[in-house]
């Protein structure tokens, strides 16, 4: 069963039908961490079987270090709520505001359609990203690849039967993403972690350049 979010600084204006994003928490990264933790509570990674919480952290602690703001922090951690949990881009959006639930929304897949629809869907619009919500996007691939790479040091090929693809449709879709990932960015902007995403891709999946 659900339980209801709240915290004690929502104001009453807010519950009058104001935009909350007016009367944003002081403290947003704290807020959007205790949300996440709330939300994902009882999910696990699959190879791994850690709480699935831990792998929101680790998106955020990436872009933490890499500087980044705190909307895009918080984007971090709420990354997978729209998409894995049951809240709503709306209740995003009056919780955290427009800025958060936008980064949120821009790595957020339809899982109306098939895989290879999703996976395409996200390798075209790379190039139409902002340069925060493409950040988003490679800490997430990069804490996935690094669990992958640690799976498969352990299990070897056996870790793609736990996948809906195997070893050389996902070598396509990630080798696909850091491919665009770097395109049309100016070298000085590109933050270090997307280099460390392109390695450990590079490591994982040297051959798998096609579907």
């Amino acid at each position: 069963m659900r339980i209801p979010f709240c915290w004690c600084s929502l104001q009453a204006g807010a519950m009058k039908g104001k935009r909350f994003r007016e009367v944003l928490p002081l403290n947003l990264i704290d807020e959007a961490r205790r949300y996440a933790e709330q939300m994902h509570q009882g999910q696990v990674r699959k190879l791994s079987g850690k709480p699935y919480f831990s792998h929101v952290e680790n998106v955020a602690t990436i872009l933490m270090k890499a500087g980044a703001g705190k909307e895009l922090i918080a984007a971090g951690y709420l990354h997978d709520t729209v998409e894995d949990t049951q809240t709503s881009p709306l209740e995003l959006e009056e919780l955290f505001g427009t800025k958060v639930a936008d980064l949120v929304s821009s790595n957020t897949e339809d899982k109306r359609l098939s895989w290879e629809e999703r996976k395409l869907h996200t390798i075209q619009a790379i190039q139409s990203l902002s340069l925060e919500e493409r950040c988003l996007l490679a800490a997430d691939k990069l804490d996935n690849v690094k669990s992958l790479h640690e799976a498969w040091k352990k299990s070897g090929e056996e870790i793609w039967s736990h996948f809906k693809r195997g070893r050389d449709q996902q070598g396509w879709y990630y080798q696909s993403v850091s491919e665009q990932l770097f395109k049309n960015l100016e070298t000085k902007d590109i933050p270090t972690y997307f280099f460390s995403l392109k390695r450990c891709i590079d490591d994982l999946f040297p051959l798998s350049k096609t579907v």
